[in-house]
């Protein structure tokens, strides 16, 4: 998870990604296993919101090496900083509602590591503007437990 976090903010300034990885769980080994990371497209108007649409394989490819008992657990990605803009726009921290509802579907929990923020009454909740959003500003992983 950090190192998915680390490499989003390698990024050029100006540029975001969301990436991901899904998690696995084998009860024959009593392990969990990470799928291969997925990226988000690369992101550089303020405008526009950074997103991944990641597959959520329920059964790995066999391509990924996994034991054959392994079951789909979880889903994490990370949520870039936001871009610097004209609008002084800010947007919610956490999980999004389509986040959620993705670990509604398929029963799993689903995580992202995100900044803190703080309440911001335009958007009803925490929240992050740009100047709050900076590589050493503090984190941490939000849950969605629908398992």
């Amino acid at each position: 998870i950090q190192d998915q976090w680390d490499e989003s903010l390698k990024l050029p300034k100006g540029q975001i990604q969301e990436r991901g990885f899904c998690i696995y769980y084998s009860a024959s080994e009593d392990k969990y296993y990470t799928g291969q990371v997925q990226l988000g497209p690369i992101v550089t108007d303020p405008m526009v919101r950074a997103d991944i649409n990641m597959t959520y394989h329920t059964t790995p490819p066999s391509s990924h090496g996994l034991p054959r008992d392994v079951e789909l657990v979880a889903g994490f990605h990370t949520h870039p900083e936001v871009l610097p803009n004209n609008e002084n726009l800010a947007r919610l921290v956490g999980l999004s509602k389509e986040d959620k509802q993705v670990g509604i579907d398929l029963k799993i929990t689903m995580i992202t590591k995100d900044f803190i923020g703080r309440y911001i009454e335009d958007l009803g909740g925490y929240g992050i503007f740009h100047n709050e959003s900076s590589n050493n500003a503090p984190t941490k992983l939000y849950y969605s437990n629908a398992r």
